[in-house]
């Protein structure tokens, strides 16, 4: 388990540290979930409580499969098991949810309400298949989150995520 404390020291072997992407304004109010922390196959559960999430259905590892790569090796989110998909519960006021994914099939993000309706949906584009060995492209989206409950990620094809960030 993480200590907050931990967060703002880079480990030793860290040689990048994530760069947002320029759709995410400097002036903007953004928290990177310090991934790169994790243990190699740890399960995600309330780790990032202080970031008001809670996760189920995931881990945290190292990708070994070249087409999940993103030229950094660092660690990614993964649904565990034999699930397509994981969810996020939101327990504190988060407005925006920032995600960079990388998947050979489209990824779908939705949010829920506190009655399980659907309130907000967005999807990766799909990708042009390219050579049997090329890495798959990493995608990014927002989807707001302000009067939802669960964030739920979910793909027909395995999938991480590879940085996640929140606005509060």
């Amino acid at each position: 388990m993480l200590a907050q404390e931990t967060w703002d020291v880079p480990p030793p072997t860290l040689i990048q540290a994530p760069i947002f992407q320029p759709q995410l304004k400097a002036g903007q109010s953004w928290r990177l979930l310090p991934i790169v922390y994790l243990d190699n196959f740890e399960r995600i559960t309330g780790q990032f409580a202080s970031f008001g999430l809670q996760f189920e259905n995931v881990i945290a590892f190292c990708p070994s499969n070249p087409r999940f790569m993103t030229g950094v090796s660092h660690k990614v989110l993964m649904p565990s098991g034999h699930n397509k998909g994981f969810k996020v519960d939101i327990e504190a006021d988060v407005s925006f949810v920032h995600l960079w994914l990388i998947g050979s099939q489209e990824i779908t993000v939705s949010t829920l309400n506190v009655k399980g309706h659907c309130i907000a949906t967005a999807e990766t584009p799909k990708i042009a298949h390219t050579g049997s060995n090329d890495p798959y492209p990493e995608q990014s989206l927002t989807i707001e989150t302000r009067m939802a409950k669960t964030l739920c990620i979910d793909s027909k094809a395995p999938f991480t995520v590879t940085r996640f960030a929140v606005r509060q």
